[in-house]
């Protein structure tokens, strides 16, 4: 009996005999991976029915006949063997295919449920990752507002002038006790902290405005008051020729103007009737018998236009 396979003729060394097979119908030798069969259905082939290609093509139903012309029961039994030894070498090969199939489906069905529990993992970390940054975000919005405040608290004598052109090698502060003059507010030179303008002139802007920090709070409310109360003020009662109006406000954090500026706009889309500033805090209100409501955020702003919409 050679020890060549049959297919490329190399001889079976001992070494590829675990991936060798034997026909058990010729006799004759195959490596596994000439045949095409993979090391794992090697391993499940039933070697003892196992029939090579010939073999299993050769097998024909044909039955001789005796000398009456019909079949010996010998030559009909073994006909009826080599049926079911073909039927059954099919069978074994188709096995081995289905259980090479489970083992795959099985091993297919391993790694998805490893995928599946890194996805269950890693939805896990994003959804921690997402409730940290909600805490964070919380956090920076808490910090951000205890900084304006702080800010604001630091503005708390501070004005700003606007409506003043700009004049050539001016003094902003004998301007800011010109205007004091035409308030009837008495005001020291050292009584001011410090000022100066708002930036430079730009062309075709109004000019810029005059921001101006006192010694003492009550100037600066003293200030506001009484330009509430001389409503016509203007660059003609502080000795210019023209008469463009001059505007007294509080000084307010970046933040705080910005909110000032949407909380104007919302006024005039919604027709409330009163907003105004005190100690560098916003307020609106509907009209006179309505509740006064302080905006601290945009959050507020958006709380009142959602009660707008419900109520409508």
């Amino acid at each position: 009996m050679s020890n060549s396979c049959n297919k490329c003729a190399r001889v079976i060394s001992d070494k590829d005999r675990p991936n060798s097979i034997l026909c058990s119908e010729c006799k004759t030798h195959f490596h596994s991976f000439c045949l095409n069969i993979s090391d794992l259905e090697i391993k499940v082939i039933d070697r003892k029915v196992w029939k090579c290609p010939s073999c299993i093509i050769g097998v024909q139903p044909y039955i001789s006949k005796g000398a009456s012309g019909n079949p010996s029961n010998g030559d009909l039994m073994e006909k009826l063997l080599e049926i079911e030894a073909y039927h059954k070498n099919t069978e074994q090969q188709i096995n081995a295919s289905l259980n090479l199939c489970h083992i795959k489906l099985d091993e297919n069905a391993q790694e998805l449920v490893k995928i599946s529990h890194r996805i269950d993992k890693n939805v896990e970390n994003i959804q921690d990752v997402i409730t940290k940054n909600i805490h964070l975000e919380r956090e920076v919005g808490a910090l951000k507002m205890q900084l304006d405040s702080v800010d604001q608290y630091n503005r708390r004598n501070t004005i700003e002038i606007h409506g003043i052109p700009c004049l050539k090698h001016e003094d902003v502060r004998d301007l800011i006790l010109q205007v004091g003059n035409a308030l009837g507010v008495t005001i020291e030179r050292n009584c001011i902290d410090a000022c100066h303008r708002l930036g430079l002139q730009k062309l075709h802007h109004p000019p810029p405005g005059i921001i101006c920090k006192f010694l003492q709070r009550h100037l600066k409310e003293e200030m506001i008051h009484r330009r509430k109360v001389k409503r016509n003020l203007t660059t003609l009662d502080i000795g210019m020729t023209s008469g463009a109006p001059i505007y007294i406000n509080e000084s307010l954090t970046p933040f705080r103007r910005q909110l000032l500026a949407k909380a104007r706009a919302f006024k005039k889309v919604e027709n409330y009737k009163f907003l105004w500033t005190r100690n560098g805090n916003i307020y609106m209100r509907r009209n006179e018998s309505a509740s006064i409501l302080e905006l601290k955020s945009d959050d507020d702003l958006n709380a009142i236009r959602n009660s707008i919409n419900v109520s409508e």
